[in-house]
């Protein structure tokens, strides 16, 4: 693994120059509400020293979360001090993320493309653990390390999630649906 990092000269969590985006705050805002107020909140994978400057804490701190981020490296990382690691990772390290955090036994959500969890080397992984999704109701693009927003992606996206102890294994989202936002309007 190493060796690969290496071999690229990227930071630790980057396999390929193009594991690098920030997660948009309707991402987030699907999995925040999934997350006790007081949980202490570890997002090992977000680019904080992007041109964009952190967006991903920055959108956490707008849902009132202040999460933890060290600059370490993920796979060495105990995570001793963390309620829940929350993430979206590098794709091309899924894997090895995946090993490491059922390795750990801590409860953690996944940003990940639904079709990802379909394939079949992650099936052998999540064979036989207790996984729960939450299938995103938005669909938008993530942004660039310099800030700029990508297009839409060519998928969608949902949480993967463990010991999250949700209501059902499989919840479509409606933390951006324009009811709910309605709703709230209404109600101040």
């Amino acid at each position: 693994m190493a060796e690969i990092r290496e071999h690229f000269k990227l930071p630790f969590f980057q396999k390929k120059k193009n594991d690098n985006y920030q997660t948009p705050i309707e991402y987030l805002r699907v999995i925040d509400e999934h997350i006790s107020s007081g949980q202490l909140i570890n997002d090992p994978f977000y680019c904080q020293h992007a041109e964009g400057g952190g967006l991903v804490k920055r959108n956490w701190c707008k849902l009132g979360r202040h999460i933890i981020h060290n600059e370490s490296d993920f796979f060495t990382e105990t995570f001793d001090k963390t309620d829940c690691i929350v993430s979206n990772p590098p794709f091309s390290l899924i894997f090895q993320i995946l090993e490491k955090l059922f390795e750990l036994d801590t409860p953690f959500a996944l940003l990940l493309p639904l079709q990802k969890i379909a394939q079949l080397k992650i099936q052998s992984i999540l064979y036989d653990k207790h996984i729960q999704v939450i299938v995103c109701d938005t669909y938008t693009g993530f942004h660039l390390p310099d800030g700029k927003p990508t297009r839409c992606p060519s998928q969608y996206f949902c949480w993967l999630t463990y010991k999250f102890n949700l209501d059902s294994d499989f919840i479509f989202s409606t933390a951006n649906s324009p009811e709910r936002e309605y709703a709230k309007r209404k109600k101040n």
